[in-house]
């Protein structure tokens, strides 16, 4: 396989990155207003609060949640109890979106949108994937199949990423920088089946 005329930085691209609760990765960015996040994922176990993306810094209210899945909403949430929330949580494969305004923050679904307006207190942490950064600690992880994942800022692309593999090993491969985000947590993420380019 080639890209723009040189090999590939990795072996294949893959369907999805599976996460089954002890696997996480620290995407470096720091939430702020203007910033959206969407995600192709698929959640396969709903036990328990369980975070996509976020971050928590040392104020108790202090919450950068760009998707949650709660015991029965969905939500993206920059404050403490101050969130959008939106539908049941399901295992079905969906478009999940959120983004930071001045003043509040919306959530969706498949397109479906919930906003909410109310003060922001956000982390001042790095986001993870896969989990919450409670202020340098791993909490609330997802059991998840992520397919890809985009994070902009003022809708100008920040990281837009894909799961691959190198041998066996995946990881979340960003287009714009050509970085590699490998797993933090412990154990090995799931790797889906090779992506036929």
């Amino acid at each position: 396989m080639v890209k723009n005329g040189g090999a590939l930085p990795y072996d294949a691209e893959i369907e999805y990155l599976e996460s089954t609760g002890t696997q996480y990765l620290n995407l470096g960015i720091i939430g702020a207003r203007g910033m959206t996040f969407e995600a192709d994922a698929m959640w396969t176990n709903l036990s328990g609060v369980q975070v996509l993306c976020g971050a928590k810094g040392s104020r108790t209210d202090s919450f950068t949640t760009m998707f949650g899945k709660y015991a029965d909403f969905y939500a993206s949430q920059f404050g403490y109890k101050a969130y959008s929330q939106i539908g049941t949580p399901d295992t079905n494969r969906h478009l999940y979106t959120s983004k930071i305004y001045n003043n509040g923050g919306e959530v969706g679904i498949d397109g479906n949108i919930a906003k909410k307006t109310y003060e922001l207190y956000m982390a001042n942490v790095p986001i993870y994937l896969f989990c919450r950064n409670n202020n340098g600690v791993a909490i609330d992880f997802s059991h998840v199949k992520l397919y890809s994942c985009k994070i902009k800022n003022n809708e100008l692309l920040m990281l837009d990423l894909i799961p691959v593999r190198v041998g066996q090993v995946g990881y979340m491969y960003d287009k714009i920088s050509g970085k590699f985000f490998s797993n933090a947590g412990t154990g090995n993420f799931i790797i889906g089946n090779d992506i036929n380019t």
